[in-house]
């Protein structure tokens, strides 16, 4: 054919959403896509695995806090202070590493997308409670 004309499902709006990166999208603007992603039915799973990010990812200073405060019930005395400030540390390079490593994961399609945006901070969390409580 020197010429051939394809009907296309998009409207222009829609064309412009997808230019869009979803770490610039909104909330809002996330599950809209997803909902139109999802009735073409394309997979949707990196999608999905941004908006749960978006959502679990201010729960981390809520979880990082409920961590310290569980390290700091056991007071360091000398030159332990030193240990528990790096022992800190790696515990908040630890967090950084399994949000990083389990979103990609979800990304992939290898986790659900609800478990690996909220599993870190459910991990922590119960880490931070059983210190807590113990």
């Amino acid at each position: 054919f020197t010429q051939r004309t394809y009907p296309l499902q998009a409207s222009p709006y829609d064309l412009q959403q997808i230019a869009k990166e979803p770490e610039k999208m909104s909330i809002s603007e996330l599950y809209a896509y997803l909902r139109r992603l999802k009735e073409r039915r394309f997979d949707a799973t990196v999608y999905l695995t941004d908006l749960h990010e978006k959502i679990a990812f201010p729960f981390v200073n809520l979880v990082m806090a409920l961590v310290g405060l569980s390290l700091s019930l056991h007071p360091q005395r000398g030159k332990q202070v030193a240990w528990g400030i790096g022992f800190t540390l790696g515990i908040g390079f630890l967090y950084w590493a399994l949000f990083s490593l389990s979103l990609s994961f979800g990304k992939s399609g290898r986790l659900h997308p609800l478990v690996a945006a909220w599993g870190p901070n459910v991990f922590f969390a119960t880490f931070a409670l059983w210190r807590i409580l113990r």
